[in-house]
């Protein structure tokens, strides 16, 4: 791979990591914005956190906080797209793929959701990887 090939798809990659964590921030903030979500946010910091969801894993409460980890878990994706362009290392195209299909899990769950918004971060992410061969 010539050196400009290479420097281009760090850079990328760079957009696409910090795509994700964008999507990612925006994500868990929303929990704090929506009424219902932020309530039940509320409910469970009030109660203590520990073992507040109890024995009803269909509840609001259960499905608000998994959200929420999801948000967690694309900030965190997102700085490690970011970081490896640091390293130098080029994110290959399974996990771009991977990364790809994580997002098209969220979009499949919650269509009305914000899952949308990382989609061209991880097409662009795997045009990369692509290109970087």
């Amino acid at each position: 791979m010539t050196e400009s090939r290479h420097q281009k798809a760090l850079r990328g990659q760079k957009i696409s990591g910090i795509g994700i964590l964008v999507v990612g921030v925006l994500h868990t903030i929303a929990h704090f914005l929506i009424p219902q979500a932020r309530q039940a946010l509320m409910d469970i910091f009030n109660a203590g956190v520990v073992n507040t969801l109890g024995t009803d894993w269909a509840a609001a409460n259960f499905s608000v906080l998994m959200s929420l980890v999801v948000g967690f878990l694309l900030i965190i994706v997102g700085l490690l797209i970011y970081q490896t362009a640091n390293i130098p290392w080029v994110i290959p195209l399974s996990t771009s793929i991977l990364v790809s299909l994580l997002f098209l899990f969220i979009v499949a769950a919650g269509p009305n959701g914000g899952g949308w918004l990382g989609l061209p971060f991880c097409a662009y992410l795997s045009y990369q990887a692509v290109k970087a061969k």
